[in-house]
C-alpha cells in the first residue's frame, strides 16, 4: 500500500509542476508592459527619423545686415492673469443677509456651465487705507475664494478671509486665474 501511495503522490506533484510551468508560459502581458514596449518602439523610431534628416547649413549673414532676435517664451504676449468681477452684494433672503458670503458677477460668464471653471479660484479686493502699513503702502487687500454658483446667470458666491465691508458693494475685484498660496 505504501508503494501505491508514494507513486500517486509523485505523479500528483509531477502534474502540478507541469501545470505551473504551463501557466507561467501562458501568462499574458499586462497593459502596462504592452504600453512600455510600444513606447520604446516609438522612441526608437523617432531617434531613427532624427538621424535620417540631413542638417541644413545656414548661409553666413551679409555684412551690415542685422538679424532679428528670437523672442524668448512669452515675449510680446499679453498673458491674462486675472478676470474682473463686480461685487453685487451679500447672499441674502428677503429678511436676512449673510455677510460671510458675497455675490460676484464675473465679466464674460453668463451661464452656470461657465462658472465651473472659476470654482475654487482666488479672489482679491483692493482698497486704500488712511494710514500706511509696515511696508509703507496704503493699498491693502482682502483675499477670498469662489465657492459655488448662485443661480443660472453666471453669478458666483465667494467667501473672504474677513467679510467684505459694505463699501465694497459695486466695486471691482480680481479673480485670479493662477494658483495662489495666500489664505
Amino acid at each position: 500500500m505504501s508503494e501505491k501511495t508514494e507513486t500517486k503522490t509523485e505523479t500528483k506533484t509531477e502534474t502540478k509542476t507541469t501545470q505551473v510551468r504551463e501557466k507561467k508560459e501562458r501568462k499574458p502581458r499586462t497593459t502596462k508592459q504592452a504600453g512600455e514596449g510600444a513606447k520604446k518602439k516609438e522612441g526608437q523610431e523617432k531617434k531613427e527619423k532624427k538621424e535620417r534628416k540631413p542638417k541644413v547649413q545656414k548661409a553666413p549673414p551679409k555684412e551690415g545686415v542685422k538679424l532679428p532676435r528670437k523672442p524668448f517664451k512669452g515675449h510680446g504676449k499679453n498673458v491674462k492673469l486675472y478676470s474682473r468681477a463686480k461685487v453685487i452684494g451679500y447672499r441674502r433672503s428677503h429678511h436676512v443677509q449673510n455677510e460671510n458670503q458675497s455675490l460676484l458677477k464675473i465679466e464674460g460668464v453668463n451661464t452656470r456651465k461657465d462658472v465651473q471653471f472659476y470654482l475654487g479660484k482666488r479672489v482679491v479686493w483692493f482698497y486704500r487705507a488712511k494710514t500706511k502699513d509696515i511696508n509703507g503702502s496704503k493699498v491693502r487687500t482682502i483675499w477670498g475664494r469662489i465657492i459655488h454658483s448662485h443661480g443660472n446667470s453666471g453669478v458666483v458666491r465667494a467667501r473672504f478671509a474677513t467679510n467684505l465691508p459694505p463699501q465694497a458693494q459695486g466695486a471691482t475685484v480680481r479673480v485670479m486665474l493662477y494658483p495662489n498660496s495666500r489664505i
